[in-house]
């Protein structure tokens, strides 16, 4: 820390001047000139200025030291090594002493931003990889601040802040918008030289500080719901203003996390039927709330809250555990058991803990792996295929299938599809629904159903509602379809009944297997 090299070397050369003045006082006494009325006059105002000056020197020497201590400690804890790089109150003195002697009225930008998503954040340890990530680019604004071109030594400040990195600035617009542009350039050259697999996408809140008399946490607040906002809505950029609110408050969090506690989240079943054995051969999990408040409702009613503020692994986990319940249940009472698909939440598969968590599970509660699909959407082996592919092999090795959900919307990336280990793709509904009118969403259909075949691979249609759309899928080899034609999501009891009772297969038995 510069600012304490700078005081130790004005405390010493305090110090020599105290040592100066008092060798004066002993010259002047063995000259005999002590009692000159304009000699004295000097030592009575120099004396005590100096000391007073030592004195507060020493005090801030201490005070800047003892924050060097703290910045040590909480470093080696947050960003995986010790240093000084500020924290949220070294950077409010200097905020403070910069307002104070410079900037008094000036207008100033602070930035609030990460490496990744809220998620990752939230689930990182000290040991964490994304805690060594979060060394390194503290190493890297430690650069930036040193040169020229960015003014950060003068008008600038940085520091980290609950999983955040913060930056104050009294520059311009311009200079803001260069050195997000820069950074979000930078970060995954960081990760590339430092061999950091890890899903990276900064996301930047920006708040103007318009008012010199604004709290600093103030400020820092409102940039914090600008950068989530950011996320939430896949943008890399986002300016605060009035319209940019919290829709998700403590109370909110609070709320979701009592209803899992009291088990008012459900898992419900939705059956998955083949066509070609003519009966049916799974199902994926849903989440419903069963909420004393709110009633009945779906997933739109709580996801996106539990997103936002950063446990939807805890949801995700409460669904997998609910489902391994579920199968070692039904395991015990020696009733047909059949693998159920699990949805997990984009960036999951980045979380430090997410395969021991699945592991660890699966044997606590005696589950053969070959019972649990992990579904995930087309968006999460996109994010970073390097790791994505990496992770998704760790996952196979336990023995567990993946499948690939709403494969077929936005941009799909047919030509990497062979790279994944993927198991089986799901056919997104938007596609399904114009199957039976549109003859290009039929071609469109039989494209990626034949390239499932070519790959090896699975295809599931889902949201199939109708008879035509069956017949048309059948035509087309379609392996296994979902969708209200066979059955809505229902409940654990309900779907017992329905793999014992349920037309479709009856209706296949009758046919004598053939249909």
């Amino acid at each position: 820390m510069k600012n304490r090299k700078a005081l130790l070397f004005g405390l010493f050369v305090l110090l020599g001047l105290v040592v100066g003045v008092y060798i004066t006082h002993i010259v002047f006494y063995l000259l005999g000139l002590e009692n000159t009325p304009i000699i004295s006059l000097v030592f009575f105002i120099t004396t005590p200025v100096v000391l007073l000056a030592f004195f507060a020197y020493l005090i801030m020497f201490i005070m800047i030291t003892s924050m060097s201590q703290e910045l040590m400690f909480e470093n080696q804890f947050s960003l995986g090594r010790k240093s000084n790089f500020y924290n949220s109150h070294a950077l409010e003195v200097r905020v403070r002493h910069k307002r104070f002697w410079r900037y008094r009225n000036k207008p100033a930008y602070v930035v609030v931003f990460s490496p990744s998503n809220n998620q990752i954040i939230r689930s990182t340890s000290r040991n964490s990889v994304m805690s060594i990530m979060n060394g390194y680019l503290s190493d890297y604004l430690t650069e930036k601040i040193t040169k020229s071109g960015y003014r950060i030594r003068n008008d600038n400040s940085v520091c980290y802040y609950h999983g955040y990195f913060v930056l104050y600035s009294f520059s311009d617009h311009e200079f803001i918008e260069k050195f997000t542009n820069d950074l979000a350039k930078d970060l995954f050259k960081i990760a590339e030289d430092h061999q950091i697999h890890v899903f990276l996408q900064p996301y930047f809140g920006i708040t103007r500080v318009t008012n010199p008399k604004e709290n600093l946490f103030t400020s820092i607040d409102n940039a914090i719901s600008a950068r989530n906002y950011a996320e939430k809505n896949f943008q890399e950029k986002i300016y605060y203003d009035e319209q940019i609110i919290k829709t998700v408050t403590d109370d909110d969090i609070k709320e979701i996390e009592r209803a899992m506690e009291n088990k008012e989240f459900l898992v419900y079943y939705q059956p998955k039927f083949s066509l070609k054995a003519n009966e049916v051969v799974g199902s994926e999990a849903l989440i419903r709330w069963n909420s004393p408040k709110y009633g009945f409702s779906g997933p739109d009613k709580f996801l996106p809250k539990a997103e936002e503020g950063g446990i939807m692994h805890d949801i995700d986990m409460y669904v997998f555990k609910a489902v391994c319940e579920d199968l070692s249940e039904t395991k015990r009472r020696g009733r047909r058991l059949l693998p159920v698909s699990v949805n997990f939440s984009l960036y999951e598969f980045y979380a430090p803990n997410f395969l021991n968590d699945l592991v660890n599970t699966l044997k606590s509660y005696e589950i053969d792996p070959k019972y649990i699909e992990i579904e995930i959407t087309e968006s999460t082996s996109q994010a970073n295929s390097f790791l994505a592919v990496s992770y998704l092999k760790k996952i196979k090795e336990q023995g567990l299938k993946i499948l690939m959900d709403d494969f077929g919307t936005g941009y799909s990336n047919i030509a990497n599809l062979n790279k994944l280990p993927i198991d089986k793709i799901k056919i997104d509904k938007s596609l399904i629904d114009n199957i039976v009118e549109d003859e290009k969403t039929r071609e469109s259909v039989r494209y990626l159903i034949n390239l499932c075949v070519a790959n090896g691979m699975e295809s599931i249609a889902e949201g199939v509602d109708n008879p035509k759309q069956v017949e048309i899928l059948r035509r087309l080899h379609c392996d296994v379809i979902q969708g209200y034609y066979y059955s809505r999501p229902i409940s654990k009891e309900a779907y017992d009944n329905f793999l014992l009772e349920n037309k479709y297969e009856k209706k296949n038995a009758k046919k004598g297997g053939n249909n």
